[in-house]
C-alpha cells in the first residue's frame, strides 16, 4: 500500500460491493445478479463506504477514468456518486 509523505496510508477503492444491513458485505457479485442492499466500494483498508463517499476516496486516490464526449474530448462524468465505470 502507498503511503503520504507523513506514513499515513493512502486509501484508494479497490472493489464494487453491497452492504446487506446485516453485518455481511457481498463482494465480486455479478453485474447481472440483483443485490438487495446499499450500493458502494471497499476500501484498501477492506472498510465498506457508500457511493457518495466511494467517489470523494476515488478523486483524493486520482484514481476516475475520463470518458469521451460526442465529440470525442475526454472529460471526468460529474456527479455525486461513484459508479464502477468511472474507475473500470
Amino acid at each position: 500500500m502507498s503511503t503520504k509523505g507523513n506514513g499515513e496510508a493512502i486509501k484508494f477503492i479497490r472493489q464494487h460491493a453491497a452492504y446487506r444491513g446485516d453485518g455481511y458485505i457481498v463482494r465480486e457479485h455479478p453485474h447481472y445478479a440483483p443485490v438487495v442492499g446499499e450500493q458502494g466500494f471497499v476500501t484498501s483498508a477492506g472498510r465498506f463506504v457508500g457511493r457518495e463517499e466511494a467517489r470523494q476516496i476515488a478523486e483524493a486516490a486520482e484514481q476516475l477514468i475520463p470518458s469521451e464526449d460526442n465529440d470525442g474530448v475526454a472529460i471526468v462524468r460529474q456527479h455525486p456518486q461513484l459508479f464502477s465505470e468511472d474507475v473500470w
